[in-house]
């Protein structure tokens, strides 16, 4: 973050990254919105990662980060049912709202990253400069230089200055069977008659439940 342009100098076009669901989000036709979802209990392990990274032997045992994780009371930024809602129903209204699936980008990063240019309305990216955005938007990549990438400056309680652990489509499968079942039965009851394509998407979650 040291390293990134200083806000408020002139440029083309300014990027902000947030975590806000989309009815905390200040909305602007004139601005473009895209959203990356992924698999809920991945988002679930990957949310463990974080919190254990930063605080350490002060985490919590993995039933109270269910209890946080599947509570709109306690989550920080919302549960994943009310943000994937929030923003998939905001994309199907409005054409600067670009939806985006992670698992998509593991599956084939060059394609996704053809779609977000043309939906930025950027010139056609060559070939070169396509294959620099996916070297620089990997995981190995992003793990180097994870300095650029911090969401705050290291502290005290940190036990792993690690920010990327694993960056996998799958992580959903290193969560124990018997959570990775209740939470895709409380997604199954929150999605449902949202139009959201779980099905489709994560069939497994939607087997599950």
């Amino acid at each position: 973050m040291a390293q990134s342009s200083v806000l408020g100098m002139e440029r083309p076009s300014r990027i902000v990254k947030t975590h806000m669901p989309v009815k905390l989000c200040p909305f602007n036709a004139q601005a473009k919105y895209i959203y990356v979802a992924r698999h809920p209990v991945s988002c679930f392990a990957s949310c463990i990662d974080f919190v254990d990274t930063n605080v350490g032997g002060m985490s919590p045992e993995l039933p109270a980060f269910e209890a946080w994780y599947t509570s709109a009371d306690l989550m920080w930024w919302g549960t994943w049912t009310d943000h994937v809602k929030g923003w998939w129903d905001r994309a199907q209204s409005n054409p600067n709202v670009l939806f985006v699936f992670f698992e998509d980008m593991k599956k084939d990063l060059g394609g996704v990253t053809r779609r977000v240019a043309d939906f930025l309305g950027v010139d056609p990216l060559s070939e070169l400069e396509v294959a620099n955005v996916v070297r620089k938007c990997g995981f190995n990549y992003m793990q180097e230089h994870q300095d650029n990438f911090e969401m705050h400056p290291p502290h005290i309680l940190q036990t792993n200055a690690e920010l990327f652990v694993a960056g996998t489509a799958d992580r959903y499968k290193n969560v124990p069977p018997e959570i990775r079942g209740r939470v895709a039965a409380w997604i199954v009851r929150e999605m449902s008659g949202s139009g959201f394509p779980l099905t489709q998407y994560y069939p497994d979650v939607a087997r599950n439940g």
